[in-house]
């Protein structure tokens, strides 16, 4: 026995999911699914669909976290049946979504501030920092409150000079 569902996706953006539209590879799509299936298939399934050849204008699938949820962005066990689903939800139209956030690297920085006591003496200090660091994004930004670009350490919300840093 099948059953049509409706499937998007869902991009976290910050602390946010954000739908993922057709121009940008997203778009709704409408599957045939077996009754008999279990949601980590249908999983399998809207991976190979959303990112073709392993790649999609959001990164490679390698770049990403996978989970399925339901239309009220719940999130799903992989080994629920999908009759099971159907069977709770009595939802005559089904919609589905499989759910992307950024795999995070942590990344180890050794930076050196200058820091000038109330004497206006300039000392510099070597200090150590683990940032995350979202895979999928195009710059070098941290996920937590600081930044860096052009070997500088910036905090996150007024772009104030911290230090520079070197990679260990």
């Amino acid at each position: 026995m099948r059953r049509k569902i409706e499937l998007g996706w869902l991009n976290q953006v910050g602390s946010t999911l954000k739908q993922v539209r057709s121009p940008n590879g997203g778009g709704t799509r409408t599957l045939d699914i077996e009754m008999s299936c279990m949601i980590q298939d249908i999983l399998t399934t809207a991976k190979e669909l959303f990112f073709p050849d392993g790649m999609s204008k959001k990164g490679s699938v390698d770049a990403f976290v996978f989970h399925m949820a339901d239309q009220t962005q719940i999130p799903l066990d992989g080994t629920t049946i999908f009759k099971e689903l159907c069977e709770n939800t009595k939802l005559k139209h089904l919609r589905l979504y499989m759910v992307t956030s950024p795999k995070l690297l942590s990344v180890h920085e050794t930076f050196t501030t200058t820091v000038i006591d109330n004497m206006d003496h300039q000392t510099s200090q070597q200090e150590d920092f683990t940032c995350e660091v979202d895979k999928s994004s195009k710059d070098n930004e941290c996920i937590n409150d600081f930044s860096y670009q052009d070997n500088e350490l910036l905090a996150s919300e007024n772009n104030t000079l911290l230090g520079t840093y070197h990679s260990t």
